[in-house]
């Protein structure tokens, strides 16, 4: 929450320690989190929004598509995700989830009529949520793992101590959850 990360900068500013966070403009200007940050030497890094045209690569390279698809798919992905990289992949996800835009006999298909009445979710925590209540007990524990791990892990280690805590899967398993 921004509470912790305000208690953070103000109980670690003599430490050196690096803490990437990531916000919405609103929600650093909703906190008194700018005086904190400018009082302490920390630096902010203000990312701007992809572009409709980067909005739509990126699209095209999560789902490996090499024709244009139907505009209307592009612009209510854009408008929904306002270019922010990480909420466009959720809507995706969620989109492919939904059957809106679905892979059969090597091509992609968009089911227009469900596009044009499918509300996406505002809120990207809803869309993560969502999206890890559909995991099973055991991909969930294999998450927590990795989450401690952080970024850069080894599969291999993962599989080590998940075998440690008596979680039973394959190999393939794991890299089948890590990769979904």
């Amino acid at each position: 929450s921004l509470d912790l990360i305000s208690f953070l900068i103000n109980a670690l500013s003599n430490c050196k320690i690096l803490f990437i966070f990531n916000m919405r403009e609103e929600e650093v200007q909703s906190l008194e989190i700018e005086h904190d940050i400018q009082s302490k030497k920390l630096f902010t890094l203000h990312l701007k929004p992809l572009s409709f045209e980067s909005s739509k690569s990126l699209i095209d390279k999560i789902i490996h598509n090499q024709k244009n698809l139907n505009q209307l798919f592009y612009n209510k992905v854009y408008k929904n995700s306002l270019g922010n990289p990480f909420y466009l992949i959720q809507i995706i996800k969620e989109i492919l989830d939904q059957k809106i835009l679905y892979f059969r006999d090597l091509e992609w298909y968009l089911d227009i009529k469900k596009l044009e009445n499918y509300q996406i979710n505002k809120n990207i925590s809803s869309l993560v949520l969502k999206h890890m209540k559909k995991l099973e007990e055991k991909e969930k524990d294999i998450l927590n793992i990795a989450t401690v791990i952080g970024n850069d892990f080894d599969l291999e280690l993962i599989f080590k101590i998940s075998h440690s805590l008596n979680f039973e899967f394959s190999y393939e398993q794991l890299i089948n959850i890590v990769n979904n």
